[in-house]
C-alpha cells in the first residue's frame, strides 16, 4: 500500500491499469454474479439488486457499450436485462408478493406512470390482471377446453419433449442463445432455483414445473 504523499510533492497518475472505471466494472460484474448466485433465497430482492447494480454499470460505460458487455459477461438474455432495470427504477420492493420478474417489472411500470408507491402500483396491477384474466376467460373457454381436452390425451413428459428444442431450452432458463453455453454448474444453480419458485408447494404451476425440467434434461443437466 501507497503511504502519504510528502508535503508539496504531487502523487504520480494512476496508470491504465489503475484507473478506477476498470476496476469499478470488475468489482461490480462480481457483485451481479454473487447476487444471482442467492436468487434461491430471495428473488425479488436480489431483482431489485441485480437492476440496481446493473444501472450502474450502464451508467460507467460509453455510450454504444452497453449490449456489448451484457453479451460479453452475463448469460441472460437482453429481456431479463432490462427487467431488472425497470424493477430498479422502484423506491422499493411492494409488501405484496409477486409471483415472476416479468409482474414485478409490470408493476415498476404503472409505478411509474401513474406516479404511484409500489404498494399502491401493486395493489392495481393485481386489479387489472383480474380483470383482464376474467374477461380473457371468458371469450377464450371454449376454445381452450378443445385444446386441453387433446392435449391430456398423451403423458405430461411426452406433452413437453415433444415440442421442446434446445432454443425454447434456453428460453425457458432466460438464457442468450447468442452468448457462450453455460457450463453444467450455473445451469443447475438456475435450474434449482427456478425449480423451488416453480414447485407447487410454492404456488406454482405443474405444467411450469415440468416445462422447466424437460428443458433442463434438454441442455444436458443431470437429474
Amino acid at each position: 500500500m501507497k503511504g502519504p504523499a510528502a508535503a508539496g510533492v504531487p502523487e504520480p497518475p494512476a496508470t491504465e491499469e489503475e484507473t478506477p472505471d476498470t476496476v469499478s466494472l470488475d468489482d461490480l460484474k462480481r457483485q451481479y454474479l454473487a447476487l444471482e448466485a442467492q436468487l434461491l433465497a430471495s428473488n425479488n430482492e436480489i431483482y431489485w439488486q441485480q437492476g440496481r447494480v446493473l444501472a450502474q454499470i450502464k451508467s460507467e460505460l460509453r455510450h454504444g457499450k452497453w449490449l456489448l458487455w451484457v453479451q460479453a459477461n452475463l448469460h441472460i438474455d437482453e429481456r431479463n436485462v432490462q427487467l431488472r432495470l425497470k424493477v430498479a427504477a422502484l423506491p422499493s420492493l411492494p409488501n405484496t408478493t409477486i409471483s415472476s420478474l416479468f409482474h414485478l417489472s409490470q408493476v415498476a411500470d404503472i409505478a411509474r406512470k401513474h406516479n404511484l408507491s409500489p404498494d399502491a402500483a401493486a395493489d392495481r396491477w393485481a386489479q387489472e390482471a383480474q380483470e383482464q384474466s376474467y374477461s380473457y376467460s371468458k371469450q377464450s373457454a371454449k376454445a381452450a377446453g378443445k385444446k386441453r381436452s387433446r392435449a391430456t390425451d398423451e403423458p405430461p413428459s411426452r406433452r413437453v419433449s415433444k415440442t421442446m428444442t434446445k432454443v425454447e431450452a434456453f428460453a425457458e432458463f432466460g438464457i442468450d442463445t447468442r452468448a457462450k453455453t453455460i457450463t453444467e454448474e450455473s445451469l443447475t444453480i438456475l435450474f434449482k432455483a427456478l425449480r423451488q419458485r416453480r414447485h407447487s408447494d410454492k404456488g406454482g404451476k405443474d405444467a411450469d414445473f415440468i416445462a422447466l425440467t424437460e428443458a433442463y434434461k434438454v441442455l444436458g443437466g443431470k437429474s
